[in-house]
């Protein structure tokens, strides 16, 4: 499987691999951002809440061709088209019976919402002060 074929592609592969290949090819540090999420200890024979965290089969088990898709995505495709600094890892543990929720997961959520929040804010403020320079660099010609 090669992440060159389209077809192929599972919609969420496709769908990240487009974004930071396609429409900014030349700068992607300053316009793309990967949060990714390892959940450990996660239990797949709760299906009902390990389908929101896993991609699954019509018959529950796991789908390992959209699971081949997305670790080839995440473990090479994100790291040679972003610097480190562009991505951010995150841990967090698995709790039954919902997996992740909002009353065991408040730090993991807080953490994760500040660091989006610090992050894209600090892209469009990079985007701005990069389009104000050239605007004002066009503008004294």
């Amino acid at each position: 499987m090669s992440l060159s074929n389209d077809d192929d592609a599972i919609v969420t592969e496709r769908e990240v691999r487009r974004g930071i290949r396609d429409k900014c090819p030349t700068t992607p540090e300053h316009h793309c951002l990967a949060y990714i999420r390892h959940i450990e200890h996660m239990n797949l024979c709760d299906v009902r809440a390990a389908r929101n965290f896993v991609h699954m089969t019509p018959d529950s088990s796991v789908d390992t061709e959209a699971e081949h898709w997305l670790s080839t995505l995440r473990d090479e495709f994100v790291p040679r088209q972003l610097s480190s600094s562009n991505v951010r890892h995150f841990t967090v543990q698995w709790k039954s019976p919902d997996g992740l929720d909002i009353i065991s997961h408040d730090d993991y959520l807080n953490n994760f919402c500040n660091t989006f929040y610090s992050l894209v804010q600090y892209s469009i403020l990079f985007s701005c002060a990069s389009q104000m320079f050239v605007y004002c660099k066009v503008s004294l010609r």
